[in-house]
C-alpha cells in the first residue's frame, strides 16, 4: 500500500530483543539517523513500540525526536492494544490494512507520554539512595494480576496462539489468586468547576505541573491515599489494553489523566 501511495520507505527487520532499541540510537551509518526520516512505523506488538520509545529516551536529543518525528503503528503482535486504540475513535475495523491506510493518509495527532521511575528497593527508608530506572509509557501501567498474566504467560508464547496466551493465564491466576500489599497515592483530576481552586492549592503544596513527591516525602494534602491488599492496579492511558480488551472506555490520548482501576482483596473470585 505504501508503494501504491508513492511513499518512499526503508524496511528495518529486528533480529533479536533490543534490536529496535539499538536502531533508535544516533548511528551515522548507511541506514541513516532516525531524525533524517519523516516518520517511523512500528510493525509489531505493543512491546515493539515500547522498545522503540526507550531507545529514543536514551538519546540526548530525545525531545527533538519526539517533537519532529511522527509515529505510526501497525499491530502485528500478541495484544496490539495501541493499534486498536488509534483505530477505535474512527470506528474502523481493526486489522493491519486499516492501520496502514491511516498511516498512508499522513494525518497525525499528539498523544500523552508518561514517564515512570522504578527502584529495585523494597525498603521505603532506602529509596532515596537506591538506583532507579525510568522509561516512557504510552498504553497502561499495570501491577499485580495484569502484570502477572502478561509476564508469566510468556511461557506459552511458543504455542503461537497470540493474545490468547494472556487469557488462558488469567484463568489460571483467578484460580490461584494472589494478593499484594501496597499503598496507592494519587492526585484526583479537578472538575471544571473547581479547577482554578485546585491549581492554586497545588501551588501551595508544591505540586506544580504534575511533579510527583518522592516516596519518602509527605503526600500533599490534596492527594488521596489507599493502603490495602490489592488484586489488581491498572492505570490506563489508552482505551484498549489489547485488541479484544476495551478496558478503559473513558481514556483519551491527550487529556493528561490516568483512568485507574483498583481491585482490592475483598473482591471474590466470582466477582
Amino acid at each position: 500500500m505504501l508503494d501504491e501511495c508513492g511513499i518512499e520507505h526503508d524496511l528495518f527487520l529486528t533480529d533479536y530483543a533490543g534490536h529496535a532499541y539499538e536502531r533508535m540510537q544516533f548511528i551515522p551509518s548507511k541506514e541513516g539517523d532516525i531524525l533524517e526520516y519523516d516518520g517511523i512505523v512500528s510493525m509489531g506488538g505493543d512491546g515493539n513500540l515500547h522498545e522503540i520509545l526507550q531507545g529514543i529516551k536514551a538519546r540526548e536529543d530525545a525531545e527533538d525526536v519526539l517533537k519532529n518525528v511522527p509515529f505510526g503503528v501497525i499491530g502485528c503482535g500478541s495484544c496490539n492494544g495501541f493499534a486498536k486504540t488509534l483505530l477505535f475513535p474512527s470506528k474502523e475495523h481493526y486489522n493491519p490494512l486499516e492501520s496502514t491506510f491511516y498511516i498512508a493518509k499522513g494525518q497525525t495527532k499528539p498523544i500523552d507520554l508518561s514517564e515512570h521511575t522504578v527502584t529495585s528497593s523494597n525498603d521505603i527508608t532506602t529509596l532515596k539512595s537506591s538506583p532507579t530506572k525510568s522509561y516512557y509509557g504510552f498504553l497502561a501501567f499495570c501491577w499485580a494480576f495484569i502484570a502477572d498474566c502478561d509476564f508469566e504467560s510468556e511461557v506459552l508464547r511458543c504455542l503461537g496462539i497470540g493474545g490468547l496466551r494472556v487469557d488462558l493465564w488469567a484463568v489460571w491466576r483467578v484460580i490461584n489468586l494472589r494478593k499484594y500489599r501496597a499503598r496507592f497515592s494519587y492526585l484526583p483530576p479537578p472538575s471544571k468547576s473547581d479547577e482554578t481552586d485546585n491549581q492554586s492549592e497545588e501551588k501551595k503544596e508544591g505540586n506544580i505541573d504534575g511533579v510527583l513527591p518522592l516516596p519518602t516525602e509527605d503526600i500533599p494534602t490534596n492527594w488521596k491515599t489507599i493502603e490495602d491488599d490489592f488484586i489488581l492496579v491498572w492505570c490506563h492511558q489508552a482505551t484498549h489494553a489489547g485488541s479484544n480488551a476495551h478496558s478503559s472506555p473513558m481514556s483519551k490520548l491527550q487529556d493528561g489523566v490516568f483512568q485507574v482501576m483498583l481491585i482490592r482483596s475483598s473482591c471474590s473470585r466470582y466477582e
